[in-house]
């Protein structure tokens, strides 16, 4: 038989590698049932029309930085259900669900619910990839459509046929590799700003994002493969700030719509508030506020806004030996469930303002059943 790699030149710096769970074992286990099926396909038709203008509405993602716990997590899910109903004539509201922090993993013993499951540092992704399927067929079942980045081509794999919206942060919106695999998603996608506030390569993330492109991945079945894909027409840019301040200003706004449209995209915009505050739970809230003044005043005309909220505010250490509250974020800051209604409230009434603007009620709006 052929030799074995020599260790003096290959796997030197490699512990072991395990085998991965096939994708098709763990969507098996974790099965999407065909009513729930419609309802992502239905949510992914309506984040389109919203992207297109066809669907005047607002969409709106919310939802903690990383995902630790699922108690804690459908919890919040049951109130943002709640206002989601409420609300439904004027923003269509989408969880945002993240396993992965891209953020705190460099120096953090734990990096989210699909490398550590058990909060307790032991690494065991395949637990995790099926805890986390699971957790998003929960939210699915409960009626709200999902959004999730994606830190790894690898991982959508699992879970992306539950995924209502793909979104990709400025660290990884100029990878050759995440505008490949954002070609061939079946969802819609938006790319963030670059982390010093590029914009033109959120712009470029799109374009290359709508053509086609083959790259490396898996199959259902494990095995790995070329995917060759379509491209994807469904896209959008996301103001996110940067290290170098926040960018959600009306003129950033038609800027970033201008580069699009020198590109020959739809200028389509959306805002990440949380991103757009450094961390800073009260800013935050104060740009929710300005956003939703510039929209009710048609200044701006953007599609999404994106807010990191969880049931209480604020971020908690990890400590060793003790079991984190399942209620409050474990990476980043985020406001708290009533500030997220007012917020939300706000952001409805918006929309309603840019209608009367506009001269339409809400009959633009076609009418869903």
């Amino acid at each position: 038989g052929m030799p074995l790699p020599d260790k003096a030149i290959d796997d030197v710096h490699i512990k072991i590698i395990q085998p991965l769970v096939p994708p098709a074992c763990v969507m098996e286990s974790q099965c999407l049932e065909k009513d729930h099926v419609s309802f992502v396909a239905q949510a992914r038709t309506e984040i389109s029309d919203i992207l297109s203008g066809k669907d005047d509405r607002l969409m709106v993602c919310v939802g903690p930085d990383c995902i630790h716990d699922k108690a804690g997590a459908i919890a919040f899910a049951q109130l943002l259900l709640k206002a989601k109903q409420d609300w439904d004539q004027e923003l269509l509201l989408v969880m945002q669900v993240d396993f992965e922090t891209p953020r705190k993993a460099q120096s953090a013993a734990w990096k989210g619910l699909i490398n550590h499951p058990d909060i307790d540092g032991v690494t065991n992704i395949n637990k995790g990839l099926e805890t986390a399927r699971q957790l998003l067929i929960t939210i699915t079942e409960l009626g709200l459509p999902i959004s999730m980045e994606y830190l790894d081509p690898i991982v959508p794999q699992f879970m992306a046929d539950v995924v209502s919206l793909a979104l990709f942060g400025g660290r990884i919106s100029e990878s050759q590799v995440h505008r490949e695999l954002a070609s061939g998603l079946s969802s819609p996608v938006g790319f963030a700003n670059g982390t010093f506030g590029q914009i033109q390569q959120a712009v470029d993330a799109c374009n290359a994002a709508t053509r086609p492109h083959s790259f490396l991945s898996v199959t259902k079945q494990g095995l790995a493969a070329i995917v060759h894909t379509n491209g994807n027409p469904n896209y959008f840019v996301i103001l996110a700030g940067s290290k170098t301040g926040s960018n959600y200003s009306e003129e950033d706004v038609k800027k970033t719509q201008a580069k699009l449209q020198a590109s020959s995209l739809r200028p389509s915009v959306g805002i990440d508030c949380a991103h757009n505050s450094g961390e800073d739970v009260e800013k935050q809230s104060s740009t929710v506020t300005e956003v939703a003044a510039m929209i009710s005043q048609g200044k701006i005309d953007i599609c999404m806004v994106l807010m990191e909220s969880y049931l209480q505010s604020g971020v908690q250490a990890i400590q060793e030996g003790q079991k984190p509250s399942s209620s409050m974020s474990m990476t980043s800051p985020c406001l708290d469930w009533s500030t997220t209604e007012q917020k939300l409230q706000e952001l409805a009434l918006a929309v309603r303002r840019r209608r009367d603007l506009k001269g339409v009620g809400p009959a633009l709006k076609k009418q869903r059943t």
